[in-house]
């Protein structure tokens, strides 16, 4: 996992794309462009926060939200897998899998016109291998 100076050093985009860590350490990435904001957390590559300049916010987090690393973080856009819900089989796992309480690796960042497009991947973890899933590759743009 990287740290808020690798990702910078690496991804950082002038006054469009910079890093920064909650006092608990979540990482997340804030995004600035002449269209809107937006908060993505490496943890889960959630989506956050989302508001087009000059209007109120469209997606946000719960107040409920508790910003600790390996708790699911409530609102915006989260990914689910590799179950909705329970888990499928009745064994024991996260609600919505483990994948949005996992940090994930961002791997690509670039600016096209006035568009930012970042990509994360996930691939095995400890938790991920505990839980029996050992053989996936997840990839979000």
């Amino acid at each position: 996992m990287m740290d808020i100076e690798q990702l910078d050093e690496q991804f950082a985009i002038p006054g469009v794309l910079a890093f920064q860590a909650t006092p608990s350490g979540l990482l997340y990435a804030e995004i600035s462009t002449s269209q809107a904001k937006a908060t993505v957390y490496l943890q889960g590559a959630h989506l956050a926060h989302w508001q087009p300049n000059g209007q109120q916010p469209v997606l946000f987090l719960t107040s409920k939200t508790e910003l600790l690393p390996g708790k699911a973080l409530r609102g915006g856009v989260p990914i689910s897998f590799p179950w909705f819900a329970a888990r499928h089989d009745d064994k024991a796992g996260p609600s919505h899998g483990f994948a949005r309480i996992q940090d994930w690796t961002l791997v690509f960042a670039a600016l096209a016109g006035e568009d930012l497009h970042l990509t994360f991947t996930l691939g095995p973890t400890e938790l991920s291998r505990s839980l029996g899933y050992d053989h996936f590759h997840l990839s979000s743009s």
